[in-house]
């Protein structure tokens, strides 16, 4: 529940937004949930940063990207970074060999849940659990997630949409 919560929540508002005829506007819950529609008050596409370390001055280590303008789009993040170990399996720390995985997707619940998927899946499967989970639909989901080593593994959506046509100057 806790892997989609936040992104249910966020898609319902959403789409009261939608039904009462806003078209720009930028939802987030906790952080690492994040629903954006149409274009920021300049007129412009959002911008987002993702962080996924800190550096020894409790700065932010990561990435600003800009989103495709216009086109609705949700992000979930799921990491270690602000709780620490909090992933558990049988009731003991499950060991991580990923920092932080990154979700693009149609909705925010999606996009939450297939992020801690992300997180936990690669921990266990390494790279290969990028090509186990489908790439597919109108919006194709944007995966990506940073190593132990601080190593980014992404999928071919995430370098087009994020690496090559999004990257923030």
């Amino acid at each position: 529940v806790g892997a989609i919560g936040k992104g249910y929540a966020l898609d319902r508002v959403a789409a009261f937004l939608d039904r009462q005829g806003y078209s720009d506007y930028r939802l987030g819950a906790g952080g690492s949930s994040w629903v954006f529609r149409g274009w920021n008050a300049d007129d412009r596409p959002w911008e987002i940063a993702w962080g996924w370390a800190k550096d020894a001055d409790g700065d932010f280590v990561g990435q600003a990207y800009a989103l495709p303008g216009g086109k609705p789009i949700a992000i979930g993040v799921s990491g270690t970074v602000e709780k620490g170990q909090h992933f558990l399996w049988q009731g003991a720390p499950l060991r991580m060999s990923v920092q932080s995985a990154f979700c693009s997707a149609s909705s925010a619940a999606e996009a939450d849940a297939i992020s801690t998927a992300l997180m936990v899946g690669a921990s266990r499967e390494g790279e290969g659990f990028l090509t186990k989970t489908p790439d597919e639909g109108i919006h194709r989901r944007c995966l990506a997630y940073v190593d132990l080593e601080g190593r980014m593994i992404y999928n071919q959506s995430f370098n087009t949409q994020f690496l090559r046509e999004g990257r923030a100057p």
